[in-house]
């Protein structure tokens, strides 16, 4: 079930009832509320001729879930490892498209796309997807998921149907959270929606990285002695996962407490603290140092916000 984002599902469905389908989509919004599971819900409902729900002993279902849809494309950047320079979607990757686009559907009569995130194509990319939204196959489809669709080139925007994905409310979250964490109590339930801000994709990634153990560790933080034993964690190459979280998490805290104290020092702190994490996975600065530095911005914001209130 995609919960929360039933104005996208109504729009799809009444594109469909009304003979109204356009060739492409352009779902927008934050990442983690829902782009992906639309497309990947949309795409087998096309290939399945269904309204929506496609029961998932149908034949189709099956193919699509395992990744062997004859009719069916994933476009999404090479994973690490690959060789690939960047995580970027190239034009290589576009091209091998084309004629799976403009041929003849191989188990039914239509043919669908995903890229997921179409923000992450080069700009020789993006031009070779242009051409093809421009002189579309005959019954195919494509599903194109943006988190920031103003990078995109404003024709290929131009030439697709716009869908708006936002964040879920919170009793749509608490739902979903209720699903993905049975076993958290309500006040971890809690401070989950909270860090994730009303994204479920992003709920999941954090529980997987430990999100809950070490925003317990941000809250006992109190005073600048107790940064040093915590910078330390990030240290060995086993933590690379848990230090990208950190440079997520803090300045996710302090934006919380820049939002609820009227003092211009904490927005200053946070733009400072942003910055920093921003180019500390990028660029592979010293971990240690980086955590002792948003650490001790935090403690110094935490201080600034109790004189405040």
């Amino acid at each position: 079930m995609l919960l929360g984002q039933d104005e996208a599902i109504e729009a799809f469905r009444a594109a469909r009832a009304g003979g109204r389908m356009h060739h492409a989509w352009l779902l927008c919004g934050p990442e983690g509320v829902g782009k992906r599971g639309f497309a990947d819900r949309a795409a087998l409902a096309l290939l399945a001729d269904c309204d929506w729900e496609v029961d998932r002993a149908h034949p189709a279902a099956r193919l699509f879930a395992a990744g062997s849809h004859l009719d069916h494309r994933l476009l999404v950047p090479p994973e690490e490892g690959s060789g690939a320079a960047t995580a970027t979607i190239g034009i290589a990757q576009v091209r091998a498209l084309r004629q799976f686009l403009h041929s003849t559907a191989a188990l039914g009569r239509r043919r669908t796309v995903i890229i997921d995130p179409v923000d992450a194509m080069n700009a020789s990319a993006a031009n070779a997807l242009l051409k093809e939204l421009e002189e579309p196959g005959e019954e195919t489809f494509l599903f194109l998921v943006s988190h920031a669709p103003g990078r995109l080139l404003p024709t290929i925007r131009s030439r697709c149907r716009r869908l708006v994905f936002r964040r879920l409310a919170p009793d749509a979250m608490a739902e979903v959270l209720q699903r993905i964490a049975p076993d958290l109590g309500t006040a971890e339930r809690a401070r989950l929606a909270a860090l994730a801000e009303g994204a479920p994709g992003r709920a999941l990634k954090l529980l997987e990285a430990g999100a809950m153990e070490l925003a317990a560790g941000l809250d006992a933080l109190a005073v600048p002695g107790d940064v040093p034993a915590l910078a330390r964690q990030f240290r060995p190459p086993s933590a690379a996962s848990s230090f990208a979280l950190l440079c997520q998490l803090v300045p996710d805290v302090m934006a919380a407490l820049a939002r609820a104290t009227a003092d211009c020092r904490l927005a200053a702190l946070h733009a400072e603290v942003s910055a920093l994490a921003a180019r500390a996975v990028a660029q592979a600065f010293d971990r240690v140092q980086v955590a002792q530095a948003l650490l001790m911005r935090l403690v110094e914001a935490r201080a600034v916000a109790g004189a405040a209130r």
